[in-house]
């Protein structure tokens, strides 16, 4: 009765898992990660390769290991992705966000594109909606 909105439901297997930072830790660690939101309760998985994973919330994210994404990375909200020498690969897409944070260690460093430093999906994004810097750590 009086029912305006119905909101958004999922019927059968979602096509993608949407992983949050949930604390400051390493990647493969389930205690890190949320599959509800930034304030929900932690998962029994990684995130798997066709995720799509958001570091953010003034957590820290240690890559522990070359990973494939095929979904897609966002850091954003005070969140911080360190890869160390490791590498981000695969079809997906990689954005950082303003107020976000990426420390890469790779002797290549970031490019736009090609098979060169810690980021190398197909898309990489730098989103910035305003005069604010982005941080390469």
């Amino acid at each position: 009765s009086l029912l305006s909105d119905f909101g958004t439901f999922i019927i059968g297997e979602p096509d993608h898992l949407s992983f949050y930072s949930i604390a400051s830790g390493t990647w493969t660690d389930p205690s890190n990660w949320s599959t509800q939101n930034y304030f929900g309760t932690a998962t029994t998985i990684p995130p798997t390769t066709d995720a799509y994973i958001y570091v953010g919330n003034s957590n820290t994210i240690t890559v522990d290991g070359n990973k494939t994404v095929d979904g897609y990375v966002w850091i954003d909200s005070l969140g911080t992705l360190m890869t160390e020498d490791y590498v981000l690969s695969g079809l997906g897409d990689f954005f950082l966000q303003k107020e976000g944070a990426l420390g890469i260690g790779n002797a290549n460093g970031i490019a736009s594109a090609g098979a060169f430093g810690n980021i190398q999906t197909t898309n990489r994004n730098c989103v910035n909606t305003s005069s604010d810097r982005i941080n390469i750590k």
